[in-house]
């Protein structure tokens, strides 16, 4: 199969380039460093495939990756393959309509064998290529390899999986304390030390049931005395916790059995004391705020003696006061916008007085309202106006076209009078020449002679009459002139005629207009100085002040309503202040109404303050019958003394009595406690004397001790005694209980049952684990023997055309290639020829490394069916120029079965390639840019300088 275009739509650098008819043996493209060449390769390498979406190392792209090539398969079918993306490749038929999807097209070969095999750079020539992961690694040592070697490689794998898992049941060696059998022979290990125990613990047996029997016997004595000393003990304890209850109890009974105690327990009120204390702080309490609520109103006030009628006078106008209090802010805020008001309409009086003077300066503000501006029709006096100045116009242009008319006639008119005065003149000079030619001509004849005067004469009127000739010519066009002035000039009278009739009927027209003027002038009552054309702007004015004037007279008369309003409230305000006696002082009501609210409100503060005196005083009356009522429930008080001294004597009583009936409160108790602890069961059994009360018969008991330390050091003394005896019997039990239970285990035979079944339970688990680890070793032996058999028969043929390139590139260095010892690494081998030493990868110069993997990858292409197109991206740049001549022909030789493209930067290689190649198609690359197909070298090396 080979590639007959290559279109790069959108490909990093590369784009809208075409390589269309691409033929040769090989295909070169030429081009320096960053030109593109590394970016043609990778879009060879993925073509058939599509683009991964990660790891690929792509180039950027405007808005996606696309790439198209035409292919041409073995059979000359052809085909479009075009990729977008990171989508799958698109494949069209081309020409005839077949179908044949893509894998078909690359004979089943998968991108990685492809990208690995086909596609060679410097990457490739590596030992191990960057960024293949493990099962890539696996992948690729199937593929260099062969197809043999892939058996063998399995069963390496196969043999290595058994050595591991054989690894992990027994170790190496299989002994019976490692890895899986561990647990197993610890076990029985266990199993035969705890046996060998058991045996020891039989004896035991025999020496420990001799002391329990010698034990059991001795309990029953030290049992009796241990119950002996606890019954005394606790007798002991019950006296000592309650000897100074009982002493008190027997104190407290004495005082309360006293007559006049009995009195006042059964007689005097119930938690007298506290209450008293209470109802006397409250009636305190009450009383000092009475006080202060006094002085409160007298300090607020400013009164010293009329105090009483102040509050008095106070409660009495509470309702209105009250009312006022509601209303104040209210007011306020009324009283504040009238004087706003007031100012703000005095402030628009001045505006109108000033703008009604600057309309006319004799008017009156109070005249707007007589003026009759509303009847005036503003747009009826606008086109009044604009026909009055129209015709005023008119008339003004009429009248100078008329002045320019009469300014011509009387030119006309003196034109006329100077050329008929002209053509006048010209007829009396020739006349007077004639006279006095003839006057000469006589003179002369008699002077002279006649006939000199005739001559003379003739001279003469000659002259004349070639003066008159000249002049004759000039005479006739002034009279034509005349003729032509007249005519003109009665032209221009006929015009003016008519001008002054037009005129005429202008001013009558202007005149009716100014008529109507007039009268709206004289409506408005303006002077006769206003010109009209201020009309319309002086009766919109005016309209509109008069309007102003309106809205001016409705708020002056709202403001006087309001101040009605205001005044009344505060005349009322004042009557009630007036009767509590404050000074409203003489002003104004409005001007002075602050001061009025705020007393108004200063009032019901003092209100306020009366409520308040008259709340305490009621509580202060409440406070006293209460604590009355109280006082007379002693029996023992005296009605005549006063409150103070009557409550002194009740609560000393009452203190008394409180005393009285916490004793009575503590006997009860303690008499309770007593009672309660002696009637339990135990309490009867320590203390019971026949029919002798359980109290009495403790009383009796406690007697026996003068005082609480001497029943508190008998009872020390039993406590001591009984812990000796409580110690003994502890151990002794322990002892016993310990005797019995260990009898009790080494009675039984558990220890040799548990001993014998975890020594077979361990061994039941170790024979399949041993005969798992026999097998496993056993086939583990099989394995490597069956693969070195493998490798003895397929080594030669497997590595024999990869060894025959290797030796043909080296010029015969080496001889052939061998196997890796290791078949998991890329590890080759290399026998040198000369001396047949077997050198590992690492031991090589890297150019000779890079031709070993060259030899491999080339073996693999020619033995891969179909033949698909090889790429070499700049793969021999580490060559010497004797090995890379061996290399190129080489790559010449496989262009005949495959289709080969090599990219390069190198002039040095396009020239053996030109030398070595029949027939050779150059591409140049010049910053993504390509040109060709060329088929002469000199012609791309351009693009290398």
């Amino acid at each position: 199969m080979k590639i007959n275009r290559l279109y790069f739509e959108d490909f990093g650098i590369l784009r809208n380039q075409a390589m269309e008819g691409i033929a040769g043996s090989p295909v070169v493209i030429a081009g320096p460093n960053r030109a593109g060449k590394t970016t043609i390769a990778t879009a060879l390498r993925y073509l058939a495939y599509g683009f991964p979406r990660q790891g690929a190392g792509l180039p950027s792209f405007v808005t996606q990756h696309r790439v198209e090539a035409d292919v041409e398969t073995a059979d000359s079918f052809s085909y479009n393959i075009s990729l977008k993306g990171h989508g799958s490749p698109d494949i069209r038929p081309l020409g005839r309509n077949n179908s044949r999807d893509l894998p078909q097209l690359y004979g089943e070969i998968d991108a990685f064998t492809y990208r690995q095999v086909f596609s060679i750079s410097l990457d490739e020539l590596k030992q191990v290529p960057e960024g293949l992961a493990d099962r890539e690694l696996e992948n690729l040592q199937v593929l260099l390899l062969g197809g043999g070697w892939s058996d063998i490689l399995r069963l390496e794998q196969i043999r290595a999986g058994l050595e591991k898992e054989y690894n992990v049941i027994g170790g190496k060696h299989g002994k019976i304390h490692v890895k899986q059998f561990g647990p197993y022979g610890g076990k029985v290990s266990e199993g035969q030390d705890e046996l060998q125990e058991a045996r020891k613990e039989l004896e035991s047996f025999y020496r420990q049931k001799d002391r329990l029997i010698e034990i059991n016997n001795n309990m029953p004595c030290l049992v009796n005395d241990k119950k002996v000393l606890q019954n005394k003990v606790d007798r002991l304890e019950v006296i000592k916790e309650h000897f100074q209850h009982y002493r008190r109890m027997q104190e407290l009974e004495k005082g309360l059995s006293q007559h006049e105690h009995q009195q006042l327990l059964e007689n005097f009120p119930a938690n007298a004391e506290q209450r008293a204390a209470e109802l006397y702080r409250e009636y305190e309490e009450a009383q000092a705020a009475l006080e202060k609520a006094k002085k409160d109103l007298t300090l607020a006030a400013g009164f010293t003696n009329d105090r009483e009628a102040l509050q008095i006078a106070l409660l009495n106008s509470g309702a209105k006061l009250d009312e006022f209090q509601l209303k104040l802010s209210g007011w306020r805020e009324r009283i504040t916008a009238l004087k706003r008001g007031r100012a703000e309409n005095s402030g628009e009086k001045k505006q109108l007085e000033e703008a009604i003077s600057e309309l006319n300066a004799n008017w009156q503000l109070t005249e707007l309202a007589q003026l009759e501006v509303d009847r005036v029709n503003e747009s009826e006096l606008q086109s009044q106006v604009e026909a009055y100045q129209e015709k005023e116009g008119e008339a003004d242009s009429l009248r100078r076209e008329l002045g320019q008319l009469k300014l011509r006639l009387e030119q006309a008119q003196k034109i006329k009078g100077l050329q008929s005065r002209s053509s006048e003149g010209v007829l009396k000079q020739v006349m007077l020449l004639t006279a006095a030619d003839l006057v000469m001509t006589l003179a002369i004849s008699l002077l002279i002679t006649p006939s000199v005067a005739m001559v003379m004469g003739l001279v003469g009127g000659m002259a004349v009459y070639i003066y008159y000739q000249q002049r004759s010519g000039a005479i006739n066009q002034q009279l034509r002139e005349i003729k032509d002035t007249k005519n003109e000039t009665a032209e221009l009278e006929k015009q003016c005629e008519l001008l002054n009739d037009r005129i005429s009927a202008i001013e009558q027209d202007i005149n009716l207009i100014g008529d109507a003027l007039m009268e709206i002038r004289q409506k408005l009552g303006l002077p006769d100085s206003v010109a009209y054309h201020y009309l319309p702007d002086f009766c919109y004015r005016l309209r509109d002040l008069k309007r102003s004037y309106g809205r001016w007279q409705e708020r002056g008369n709202n403001l006087i309503k309001e101040e009605r309003a205001l005044f009344e409230i505060l005349t009322e305000i004042v009557s009630t202040l007036d009767s509590l006696g404050l000074d409203t002082g003489d002003k104004e009501l409005i001007s002075n109404g602050n001061y009025i609210l705020d007393l108004a409100d200063r009032a019901n503060y003092y209100l306020r303050l009366a409520r308040q005196v008259e709340e305490a005083k009621s509580k202060k009356v409440e406070q006293e019958q209460r604590l009355h009522r109280l006082l007379e429930q002693d029996p023992l008080g005296d009605a005549d003394k006063n409150v103070e001294e009557r409550l002194e004597n009740f609560l000393e009583r009452a203190q008394r009595c409180q005393v009285l009936q916490q004793e009575q409160l503590d006997y009860r108790n303690i008499l309770n406690t007593l009672t309660t602890m002696l009637g339990t069961t135990r309490g009867k059994n320590l203390f019971t004397e026949g029919d002798t009360d359980i109290i009495t018969a403790f009383g009796h008991s406690l007697n026996e001790f003068i005082s609480h330390r001497q029943a508190a050091e008998a009872y020390e003394e039993a406590v001591e005694a009984l812990q000796q005896v409580d110690a003994e019997y502890l151990r002794t039990t322990k002892e016993q209980t310990s005797l019995e239970n260990e009898i009790q285990r080494l009675a039984s035979d558990e220890k040799f049952r548990t001993a014998r079944q975890k020594i077979d339970m361990a061994k039941g688990g170790l024979e399949p684990l041993a005969e798992k680890y026999a097998v496993l070793r056993l086939a583990e032996l099989m394995t490597t023997k069956l693969k070195g058999r493998l490798m003895e028969d397929s080594q030669g043929s497997i590595f024999q055309g990869a060894g025959e390139i290797f030796r043909r590139v080296t010029g015969g260095d080496y001889d052939t290639i061998l196997p890796p010892e290791d078949l998991k690494s890329l590890d080759f081998r290399a026998a040198m020829a000369r001396s047949g030493e077997h050198l590992g990868v690492g031991a090589l110069s890297r150019a000779t490394r890079e031709q070993l993997f060259l030899a491999v990858r080339l073996s693999r292409i020619q033995e891969i069916k179909p033949p698909l197109p090889v790429i070499f991206d700049d793969s021999f740049v580490n060559f010497d120029p004797v090995h890379c001549s061996k290399v190129v022909r080489m790559i010449v030789e496989l262009s005949n079965t495959h289709q080969v493209f090599v990219l390069t930067c190198h002039p040095q290689l396009i020239d053996k390639l030109m030398v070595e190649a029949a027939a050779p198609q150059f591409w140049a690359l010049e910053q993504g840019r390509l040109s060709g197909p060329y088929h002469d070298s000199a012609a791309i090396k351009s693009a290398l300088q």
